[in-house]
């Protein structure tokens, strides 16, 4: 009887690049890739306090992709208020759609607007309102998650609270980018349900390649 023959084990090469401009973006999404994503190799750099700083991003991210065989999938995670108060929104845009196509449509892009915080509401809630600042929204936010602030201590804690209602702010975050895509005038949105999701796709691709 012949020699039962060596199949190959495959492995997910390729890393996860995501950038992100805060402490609490920096919280959240750590605690998603020790949990949710636990495995999938995930470099998280943060560019604290830099929403505003999307150039030097964009300069990085397309540094990254003049090399395609070794670029990293890249995500970018971003703030909207600030870039939208100091009137940059067209430089914004111009500067996204030049890095966008420089990866071959391969760069996901994460917006959040106001911030990240509008994104833990929608775990409890759908709302279309506008709101314009992170403070405009503080008290919104304090009504479903009691005494919350943006710092360092409930960044570490905040994923752990919103864990089980993350199908439900999904859903909410595909309705108001389905809202602010119809132009029927300003809104608040988010579509970090985009970020789950590819990162649902390639944690099930590890998946299956282990099981290969």
């Amino acid at each position: 009887m012949g020699k039962a023959r060596k199949q190959k084990t495959k492995s997910f090469k390729k890393s996860v690049l995501i950038i992100c401009p805060g402490i609490t973006e920096k919280g959240y999404i750590s605690s998603l890739r020790a949990d949710r994503y636990r495995g999938l190799h995930i470099d998280l750099e943060p560019k604290l306090d830099k929403a505003d700083k999307y150039s030097e991003v964009f300069c990085l991210l397309r540094k990254e992709y003049s090399t395609p065989k070794t670029a990293r999938i890249c995500i970018y995670v971003n703030d909207m208020d600030t870039i939208k108060a100091q009137g940059k929104m067209k430089d914004y845009l111009d500067d996204m759609n030049k890095t966008v196509r420089a990866s071959n449509d391969k760069l996901k892009i994460i917006e959040s607007m106001p911030c990240i915080e509008f994104w833990f509401l929608l775990h409890y809630q759908y709302t279309d309102r506008c709101y314009p600042s992170y403070d405009s929204l503080k008290q919104t936010i304090r009504k479903v998650i009691p005494y919350y602030e943006k710092n360092e201590q409930w960044a570490r804690k905040i994923y752990s609270i919103l864990e089980d209602k993350t199908n439900i702010a999904v859903k909410n975050a595909d309705r108001t980018v389905t809202k602010k895509e119809s132009g029927e005038g300003d809104c608040s949105y988010t579509n970090m349900h985009e970020l789950i999701s590819k990162l649902d796709e390639l944690y099930a691709q590890l998946g299956s390649e282990h099981l290969s």
